[in-house]
């Protein structure tokens, strides 16, 4: 039987499955596995990156022509998918919470709150989701060996068994407990822990061989050798102070991400795709004559200056806010436009 809520969904945003959709990913596991998936059967491609700091997007293109995978951006302007908490009260919503009316928000469709349901949140990558929502559009197939980086994504593994009443619910709205779901092999199918644990561990030994081992210096113009563990899952573009890394200024207003780091990227696509029985069609990946982005990256917790309550939360929302994420029950990260590139 059809699952009413995704069908609800495609009503709700039939652009979620046009076809030959240009994309602006989260450069990680996830965003990668869902850019596969909309290349693979959608004829996607990849024309830029977003990982909350910096943007980078092919510079004959308009990123509100875009669709924005594994990113909730708060734009009107702008398609996108994602899965975060955003909101703080559901019943005192800011007075331009419209800008998610173009978002498939997840947390916002069951209207699921910081205050009241944080417990509750999704706890699944965006990759899960598509896979539930697209193949109501058309027949998708996995192989067997697509549960290691479907549990892997997200930390999905780790939830699964620190919230198993949350998992279990989720698992139920995306109608993954039907025989019927894609995703039924994956989370009901009757396997050894044993063997789960092992095939993880083989995993995480081939995702650590493209871990960084250097990165650009974007100011400095010079390679910095760096080994960072557990980072051959994502793709860096930024530092943590919000510099953009791995991104060469072409001098004539566009710009290339670093060779190395690019290589290492679609390695890492590569061996994702062979796992799940995908194409990974490098030549649908950008990384060349793009447009650079900056934005500001800012939090509230109770380790800041500025607490996460309603007023202050309202205030950010209410002003230049382009993407949030409400991490803990007292803390959210989030994203200025301060440069006005997408105000509406």
């Amino acid at each position: 039987m059809p699952n009413e809520t995704m069908q609800c969904i495609l009503e709700k945003y039939p652009w979620i499955k046009e076809e030959n959709q240009k994309l602006i990913i989260s450069p990680d596991s996830d965003g990668f596995l869902s850019a596969l998936l909309l290349m693979n059967y959608f004829n996607a491609e990849v024309v830029g990156y977003y990982d909350g700091k910096v943007m980078l997007c092919d510079k004959n293109i308009d990123p509100r022509d875009c669709t924005f995978v594994d990113l909730d951006i708060f734009c009107q302007d702008i398609r996108s998918v994602g899965h975060h908490m955003v909101c703080f009260n559901s019943h005192r919503k800011p007075k331009n919470w419209n800008n998610y009316d173009n978002c498939i928000q997840l947390n916002n469709l069951r209207d699921f709150d910081c205050q009241h349901n944080f417990q509750r949140k999704y706890p699944f990558g965006t990759v899960h989701f598509l896979l539930s929502l697209l193949d109501t559009v058309k027949p998708i197939k996995l192989t067997s060996e697509a549960i290691v980086p479907l549990l892997f994504c997200d930390g999905v593994c780790n939830n699964l068994f620190g919230y198993p009443e949350n998992c279990l619910e989720w698992l139920e709205w995306l109608g993954a407990n039907s025989r019927d779901s894609l995703l039924y092999d994956v989370f009901y199918k009757e396997m050894p822990f044993s063997t789960v644990m092992l095939q993880m561990n083989e995993f995480f030994k081939a995702r650590d061989v493209y871990n960084s081992k250097c990165y650009y210096d974007y100011d400095e113009k010079r390679i910095v050798t760096k080994s960072r563990s557990r980072s051959g899952h994502h793709m860096i573009i930024s530092l943590s102070d919000g510099t953009p890394a791995n991104i060469i200024d072409n001098d004539d207003g566009t710009y290339n991400i670093f060779d190395q780091e690019k290589e290492r990227t679609l390695g890492f696509i590569d061996f994702m795709a062979n796992l799940v029985g995908w194409r990974s069609m490098s030549h649908k990946w950008n990384f060349s004559n793009m447009t650079l982005y900056k934005f500001k990256k800012e939090s509230m917790s109770v380790n800041s200056s500025t607490h996460l309550n309603l007023k202050n939360y309202t205030a950010m929302v209410e002003s230049n806010c382009f993407s949030m994420a409400i991490t803990a029950g007292s803390t959210i990260e989030y994203t200025r436009d301060v440069e006005g590139h997408f105000r509406t």
